[in-house]
């Protein structure tokens, strides 16, 4: 017997980052096109969509959700303090009761250099393996995480990052349940 494997490519235009005109290669088919959104609770879906100007497409029955959380820091410094009393709440078992595989912070890696080596009581990972062991609350860039998602995401967004629709798109599309923005105003 042969043992045929099938692949699935998932593609979101609205999520390019590097391409002008993006295409799928001929050789994968006549694609399916999928227009609605089953990844996000209804309210992140409806901010996301807000965000690209597009109208929402949200699956019947999904679930309403908290809308996004909006914070403005001062600095670097304070954004990182406000994602880690978000992250504690969402970690520690008497509060939001996730685990630490469920949560991830996204930052601009240009800032890399002052990420927190942990949020106090809760442990930080910058390794994706260790993230997926649960061994800690991921911190990474928007880029390394595209494609990826978790259930609560904390995004830490500099003054330059609030003029790239594209970036914003696409990391705040990665919370499935929880989203909060921590916007920076000055570095």
């Amino acid at each position: 017997a042969e043992n045929k494997k099938a692949y699935y490519v998932f593609f979101d235009p609205k999520q390019n980052l590097f391409i002008e005109q993006p295409s799928l290669p001929l050789e994968l088919g006549q694609p399916f096109t999928l227009t609605v959104n089953c990844r996000n609770t209804a309210r992140i879906a409806e901010h996301c969509a807000d965000l690209i100007n597009e109208p929402p497409q949200i699956k019947e029955g999904a679930p309403k959700g908290d809308n996004p959380e909006i914070i403005t820091a001062p600095n670097l410094d304070q954004a990182f303090r406000e994602v880690a009393k978000k992250v504690r709440s969402w970690c520690t078992s008497t509060a939001g009761g996730l685990k630490n595989s469920q949560v991830a912070v996204l930052a601009p890696g240009q800032t890399e250099a002052k990420w927190p080596k942990d949020f106090q009581t809760v442990s930080a990972t910058r390794n994706f393996n260790a993230w997926r062991r649960n061994e800690g609350v991921l911190i990474t860039s928007w880029r390394r995480f595209k494609g990826l998602e978790a259930d609560a995401i904390a995004i830490v967004e500099t003054p330059e990052r609030k003029d790239s629709i594209s970036d914003q798109y696409v990391a705040r599309s990665r919370a499935k349940h929880i989203l909060t923005v921590v916007q920076v105003q000055s570095l």
